[in-house]
């Protein structure tokens, strides 16, 4: 209800709006009460002094404030990001192309999961050590919203050679990639300009996409998730 003042008579008379909306109190924002209704209740009737009418109003406005106060201290829904799981499926036994920009792609389409992307190569023997424990990482939480993406950094040449051979020894629950053709010292410095090239790396998102963590020395499973498990356990 909206109050209009009239000049000529000093009274306040009630006004309908034609849609009455309100707005800014969270999870009451769907409700089809306005605050305004409480105020026809306390509206000044017939004509009154200036100063009563005032007083009056003031009384009005008191009492709406602390409508508006209670219902603004309720703690409002925080929706984040939903807890996207992982459906394990067959092993993945050969990589799929991609570049920069595909990469990054695929990371921001995983929003809702705590993404970990490991660049290696198979001529990498820390890279080679450390990657049973991304797969038995991806198997153990798959289900809480974790995703393992592995990343080649094996000449584009050795895709069918010796990345392949490589995944049907390791038989990975995950998607591997491999790196197009490109100068690799580009493709580097984008994705983090402290990384030297070295490897392995490895970097951690949380669900809302977020780079949470830059590690350029191997992991081991008790580390990886000892990193992953606060996001995991965030909702």
């Amino acid at each position: 209800m909206r109050l209009v003042f009239l000049a000529r008579t000093g009274q306040f008379r009630r006004r309908t709006p034609s849609i009455v909306q309100p707005t800014g109190f969270g999870p009451w924002a769907d409700s089809r009460q306005s605050l305004a209704c409480l105020a026809p209740a306390f509206l000044p009737q017939g004509r009154t002094s200036g100063r009563s009418r005032w007083a009056e109003l003031a009384v009005v406005a008191l009492l709406l404030s602390a409508v508006a106060c209670q219902r603004a201290s309720e703690p409002p829904e925080v929706s984040g990001p939903a807890s996207r799981p992982v459906v394990l499926g067959g092993p993945t036994l050969e990589a799929e192309w991609t570049d920069l920009a595909r990469l990054e792609q695929r990371i921001a389409a995983e929003r809702g999961r705590v993404v970990v992307v490991n660049f290696w190569a198979t001529w990498c023997e820390p890279c080679r050590e450390e990657f049973p424990d991304f797969i038995e990482l991806q198997r153990r939480h798959a289900s809480r919203g974790l995703l393992v993406l592995a990343v080649s950094l094996d000449a584009p040449s050795e895709r069918d050679t010796e990345v392949k051979k490589f995944l049907a020894e390791m038989q990975p629950v995950f998607p591997v990639l491999i790196k197009t053709a490109g100068d690799p010292d580009v493709f580097i410095n984008a994705i983090d300009p402290k990384w030297t090239g070295s490897l392995p790396a490895t970097l951690i998102y949380d669900r809302s996409g977020k780079r949470r963590q830059a590690f350029f020395v191997p992991q081991t499973l008790a580390s990886l998730e000892g990193y992953t498990e606060p996001l995991l356990a965030a909702r």
